[in-house]
């Protein structure tokens, strides 16, 4: 019988070890990790606030603070990234901070933590309030002006002014003159009741 030829042994160089790729897929964010959000309206800046809060932070707590801000009285809150563009809108509100490509103003570190800017704007209150539709009452100076002069004289004639109360109102003035004349009538008869002679002044 003739020899079994022996199986060939393969090649070592047939196969080629490709390296991991060193990319990283998804980064969890660090339990620790903070960022300082800059909040700022489109209008009345004094209403924007600044607050340290957790990257797992979602868009609509940031939205809940804004409307908490305004005491409630506005809802339709559109919230933008960075700058009031609308391809910034923050639609997803269920989305993370971390989540959000922010342009950061200063990239945290170990010790910093990073601040992102949020704007927002909501649009104006429509109202059917009948008093909030009515013009307002004539408060120009002509009528402060004619208030003015009707104050003033009164304060000669003694007619009261409408609508102040008695204690405020003016009291007429009495000139000079009169007052001395009479001074001068009063100290006379009392002179005469006493039948003395008037003294001359």
């Amino acid at each position: 019988m003739g020899k079994k030829a022996s199986p060939k042994k393969k090649s070592s160089t047939s196969w080629t070890h490709v390296p991991a790729s060193e990319d990283v897929l998804y980064e969890r964010p660090r339990h620790d990790q903070h960022y300082i959000v800059q909040v700022s309206p489109v209008t009345w800046p004094f209403l924007g606030f600044t607050q340290r809060v957790p990257a797992t932070t979602a868009i609509f707590d940031i939205r809940s603070k804004i409307i908490a801000q305004h005491g409630g009285s506005v809802t339709d809150v559109t919230l933008y990234k960075d700058e009031v563009l609308p391809r910034n809108a923050l639609t997803d509100l269920a989305a993370s901070l971390s989540s959000v490509d922010f342009v950061p103003i200063h990239t945290g570190d170990a010790v910093q933590d990073s601040v992102v800017h949020i704007c927002y704007d909501f649009p104006p209150h429509k109202g059917d309030c009948p008093l909030l539709l009515t013009p307002p009452n004539d408060l120009k100076i002509e009528a402060h002006a004619a208030a003015a002069e009707m104050k003033g004289r009164s304060r000669l004639t003694g007619t009261p002014v409408p609508g102040l109360s008695p204690t405020c109102q003016p009291r007429k003035e009495v000139k000079p003159e009169s007052r001395f004349q009479n001074t001068k009538g009063a100290r006379t008869s009392s002179y005469l009741q006493r039948g003395l002679p008037p003294v001359a002044s």
